[in-house]
């Protein structure tokens, strides 16, 4: 295989992953957001597939049912924590680390229309 053959692979696959990525992220956000909008017991992984705009035979691909595609969320973030953490200063203390690794995932970017709204409206904003 010549390298021009490799950086194609490669990219396809690098681009074939973030699309996987991009479409869990999708499922997942949904799924958060419909629960929250409409309680666990009143939405159904058809809704959840609808609303992330795939099949739901896409949907089971990615998720055995509707508390996995919300944990997936929850994992996501602990994944780009952890790759925070990494990033971070070699020096830096351990304590200071953590700190800005984990609030950097945790707090929403202000704008000025959340900031005068109540604590769960604004977390509704930030799921879809």
């Amino acid at each position: 295989m010549t390298p021009a053959d490799e950086a194609r692979t490669t990219g396809q696959s690098g681009l074939r992953e973030r699309k996987k990525r991009e479409t869990r992220v999708a499922l997942s956000q949904a799924a958060i957001r419909l629960c929250v909008l409409h309680g666990w017991a009143d939405v159904t992984v058809d809704q959840i597939a609808a609303e992330a705009d795939v099949s739901v035979r896409t949907f089971r691909n990615y998720f055995s049912g509707k508390a996995e595609a919300i944990a997936a969320a929850h994992l996501e973030r602990m994944l780009r924590i952890a790759d925070d953490l990494l990033d971070r200063p070699a020096g830096e203390p351990l304590w200071d680390s953590l700190l800005h690794a984990v609030l950097g995932q945790f707090v929403p970017p202000e704008s000025p229309a959340s900031r005068n709204a109540p604590q769960n409206e604004r977390w509704r904003e930030g799921c879809g």
